[in-house]
């Protein structure tokens, strides 16, 4: 199911790529900008029409497909199974530096040195 879905950030890369490409060609061919004060940021080329109407095209397309990938890779992570604990706020007696080297995470010591085993407990 997530076969051509799967290409989505790699247009994403080069849908930004071309779109500044393009940007700066056309900054370039309509002299906006000279290139022999140095090489112009992405935004000065932008900054006049015709440049000014593709930069915004070119930067609303790669927000909604950065957005879309986002959201699909969230589908896809939840499809999987992977759980959602990392979104969840860990009490700080849990996470406690004074674990012994050698033991496995789910043995923690509280404040006295004693071991807790157990899962962590969210707040």
């Amino acid at each position: 199911m997530w076969g051509y879905l799967s290409l989505l950030p790699a247009f994403l890369a080069f849908w930004a790529t071309a779109g500044i490409w393009t940007v700066f060609s056309l900054a370039v061919a309509n002299k906006a900008v000279n290139l022999t004060e140095g090489f112009p940021y992405i935004s000065r080329c932008g900054n006049s029409p015709p440049q000014s109407c593709i930069f915004s095209q070119v930067l609303n397309l790669g927000a909604a497909l950065a957005a879309w990938t986002c959201i699909l890779r969230y589908q896809q992570l939840r499809d999987w199974g992977v759980g959602k604990w990392p979104l969840k706020l860990l009490h700080p007696r849990d996470l406690s530096i004074l674990r012994k080297p050698g033991r496995p995470a789910t043995l923690l010591q509280n404040s006295s040195g004693a071991s807790v085993s157990g899962k962590l407990r969210y707040l």
